[in-house]
């Protein structure tokens, strides 16, 4: 039953499906229970360690929470990075817990990096552009521009890169609330939340300074629940 709900990513990700593990009458049996734990979590770390090398979770938070409930997993974290390794231990052990809390603990502002990488895409358009503007005929590069920061830059941090160019240069990945790459509806709505609070840049930029130094995020981070983060 297990197997059959890892396989589906829709009903792997319902805590009802799951609850039938403790409707199991041999489950009142402690080593049934501590055998069917075991089973369970190298099911489902193997599986989410798999799918994390393409950026996402088969399993999402709210199971794992769900299931952690019921084994005390966290409990016993010691003895199962022991027996799975760290690796795909931490395919479940780091999504235990409240979704902010993993954002949070890798959440840092880098401000300075995100400047520089935003600087880098916005020369690589502006050139397209520039061109437009400069050679007659050439408003073919002005749809390039225009599309770099319309469709490229969503759709790449949407990506397994989950970064622009100018990001991947710094180091720096986007990432939702849970630490996971965005989908990709996700993504451009945080692109052009962007780009609306630097058109209103005026405002925006006494927001940023409050947001900054109060939630360690600028106004698009805190509208978008998603985050720039230090690509490790």
């Amino acid at each position: 039953r297990v197997q059959e709900l890892i396989g589906s990513s829709r009903r792997a990700n319902k805590v009802t499906e799951w609850e039938f593990i403790k409707s199991v009458p041999s489950m009142v049996d402690l080593t049934f229970s501590a055998q069917t734990s075991q089973l369970v979590f190298k099911s489902v770390s193997q599986a989410n360690l798999q799918s994390l090398q393409t950026g996402d979770l088969r399993v999402r938070t709210p199971v794992l929470r769900y299931l952690n409930d019921l084994f005390q997993w966290e409990k016993s974290w010691q003895q199962l990075e022991m027996t799975y390794g760290d690796q795909q231990s931490n395919a479940v052990l780091q999504y235990t817990s409240a979704p902010e809390k993993h954002a949070n603990q890798q959440k840092s502002l880098h401000y300075f990096s995100r400047i520089l990488a935003f600087s880098v895409d916005l020369i690589l358009g502006g050139i397209c552009l520039y061109i437009a503007t400069e050679q007659p005929g050439a408003s073919f590069f002005a749809n390039i521009g225009i599309a770099y920061f319309m469709l490229a830059i969503p759709l790449m941090e949407a990506s397994p890169w989950q970064s622009s160019f100018g990001k991947k240069m710094f180091q720096l990945t986007v990432v939702n609330n849970s630490g996971l790459r965005l989908p990709w509806y996700h993504s451009f709505i945080r692109s052009y939340c962007t780009y609306l609070c630097l058109a209103g840049f005026k405002i925006t930029v006494w927001i940023n300074v409050f947001t900054a130094n109060k939630y360690n995020a600028l106004l698009q981070d805190i509208i978008t629940k998603s985050y720039v983060v230090s690509r490790e």
